[in-house]
């Protein structure tokens, strides 16, 4: 296995995109092979790449992705500075736990449909 990058880019902001592409591969290509972890290219971020094997688990909001780990350095950084930046991490894990709670009452009722 290799390594994987996420990229989060913020669709109202795609026209810059399609008016040169190459400048926006160039930049892309030249940050994920950097290693210097998360950086923003204009509208569009780029997350640390990571060995493929890894599991990583990201919240976005606000025109905003957050990386949900406790060894992120861009979410410890948010942690650790002022509060209404610990208050929106607080925040992106309740509505994680909700959807991951919701998510795992629908695959049992599916099982308990299919089961039958």
């Amino acid at each position: 296995m290799g390594f994987n990058t996420t990229v989060f880019i913020l669709n109202d902001q795609f026209g810059a995109i399609q008016q040169d592409p190459q400048r926006f591969v160039d930049d892309l290509h030249r940050e994920i092979n950097s290693g210097e972890g998360r950086y923003v290219l204009g509208q569009t971020t780029v997350m640390e790449s990571r060995h493929a094997g890894e599991f990583r688990l990201y919240a976005t909001r606000c025109n905003s992705i957050v990386e949900l780990g406790p060894y992120a350095p861009e979410t410890m950084r948010l942690v650790e500075g002022e509060r209404f930046q610990r208050d929106f991490v607080l925040g992106m894990l309740d509505q994680a736990e909700d959807k991951i709670r919701r998510l795992r009452e629908e695959i049992a009722k599916v099982s308990e449909e299919s089961d039958v």
